[in-house]
């Protein structure tokens, strides 16, 4: 008893399990203005749809340990009490105690019994090992679906870090416009006062100022608006907490080939190595199905305890080798296979589809680049022509021989180049992240994969 009472020890320390999940050091928030890669490390600690998929990874880790248990032997105790019609034998009858008058106390009417049962499967037609190999490719999902999460947040981050950027850019050349506008009606009023000019050209001064007024309205409301996305993103939990971006700056990585591209996006999409994960997943569920089919072979052995209402108890043991063959399910596994393998083909469809989907956008991701960089340069020279026009325009007016009109339109036409080459710089920075996202190399954490 007391060795049994040592094996026993022995299977439950030698299959303890182990404790899924670690510390990690969190990233903390830097002071002044942040960097993007300060913003994307912050988020990527914070975030708290990223800590779900994290939690989604343990998860998976404990299923993996359950797959690994049911190979490994089960021992349970169990205790009882019976009350019988008639005495029935208490343990296996032994025929030295009958030929010796030893009969007494084998049969009663109450048994009272405990017993160790421990139970250890032999052969189950590749079940159970292909039943780990399951759980390990679910797990495997499930961080390709982390850093799927990951890629999109670094890429929402990115586009949201650039667009307040141009938002800024934006509201300081509106700003210099609003001023340059009010430094002109101040001239228009010398004028007026001179009588040189007419009132009209006041009013127009003060609409037109009144109007680029409003606009930085805007321009300041939309960028508070894209702050507190941010923040929203990052897992601030206070969406009234101080931020303030950096300039970032300009991309000037090579680009790459389109066949280069498309397979390094084939190698590194989160989307496409996981729908390839669930190919090999189905095929394996598929194998688990055909399992069923083959005999179930285990290994059953029960120690007990028994006596009847004399608490004179009796030891007794069994050792059992047992197998179960299924011969008629109604084509519960014919059908389970074919759902299986339904699975497969679509899954192969997915991946036929995904992969057109990423060539169209790592071809939209070069066209806009191209279109971006052309859209810089002609903005470049319009601003250039748009601030000598500006100068001259001014020149003319004091000089008496341009219209009001003619400065301020000149004075539009600058802003107007300006906003252009923002946007046009802001649409060049998301292409190349685009690229980069299409292409599956945005930066995410080493331990996702």
């Amino acid at each position: 008893m007391k060795g049994l009472k040592i094996i026993i020890l022995g299977i439950l320390l030698g299959f303890s399990l182990p404790a899924y999940g670690a510390e990690t050091v969190k990233a903390i928030l830097p002071s002044g203005d942040l960097s993007l890669n300060e913003v994307v490390a912050y988020a990527l600690d914070h975030n708290p749809g990223l800590k779900a998929s994290l939690n989604g990874i343990e998860i998976e880790g404990y299923a993996i340990q359950t797959a690994q248990s049911n190979r490994m032997p089960k021992v349970d105790f169990n205790s009882w009490m019976n009350r019988y019609r008639y005495q029935t034998p208490l343990t296996s009858i032994n025929p030295s105690a009958l030929t010796g008058g030893g009969s007494s106390g084998l049969f009663d009417d109450t048994h009272l019994g405990t017993e160790i049962a421990l139970s250890l499967p032999l052969y189950k037609g590749g079940q159970l090992v292909r039943g780990v190999r399951v759980a390990e490719i679910k797990q495997e999902i499930a961080r390709e679906s982390l850093v799927q999460s990951q890629q999109e947040l670094i890429f929402n981050l990115t586009s949201l870090y650039y667009k307040i950027n141009q938002l800024e850019k934006t509201q300081e050349s509106t700003q210099a416009s609003v001023d340059r506008l009010l430094a002109h009606q101040k001239d228009v009023e010398t004028f007026l006062k001179a009588g040189t000019v007419p009132k009209v050209d006041l009013l127009k001064t003060e609409v037109e100022s009144a109007r680029r007024q409003q606009d930085l309205l805007a321009i300041n409301n939309s960028i508070e608006s894209a702050y507190d996305l941010m923040r929203t993103l990052m897992g601030m939990e206070d969406i009234r907490s101080p931020l303030k971006i950096g300039i970032p700056a300009d991309s000037r990585e090579d680009l790459p080939e389109f066949e280069p591209a498309l397979e390094s996006a084939l190698a590194n999409r989160p989307e496409y190595l996981s729908l390839q994960k669930k190919e090999t997943l189905y095929e394996q569920m598929r194998l688990i199905q055909e399992g069923r089919k083959k005999p179930f072979v285990y290994l059953s052995s029960i120690y007990d305890l028994k006596s009847g209402d004399d608490f004179d108890f009796k030891e007794d043991w069994t050792v059992s080798l047992k197998m179960n063959l299924p011969l008629y399910d109604a084509g519960n596994i014919k059908a389970s296979m074919a759902i299986q393998e339904k699975e497969i083909e679509r899954t192969r469809l997915q991946l036929q589809s995904l992969k057109l989907e990423i060539q169209r956008e790592i071809q939209d991701a070069f066209l806009s680049i191209k279109n971006a960089e052309d859209r810089i340069s002609v903005s470049e020279k319009a601003i250039a022509s748009g601030e000598e026009d500006l100068r001259v325009q001014r020149l003319k007016y004091s000089a008496g021989a341009g219209t009001s009109t003619e400065v301020i339109d000149s004075q539009s036409a600058l802003l107007i180049a300006q906003a252009n080459y923002f946007q046009a710089v802001f649409d060049k920075e998301i292409a190349m992240a685009s690229l980069r996202k299409a292409m599956g190399t945005l930066p995410h954490t080493g331990a996702s994969r």
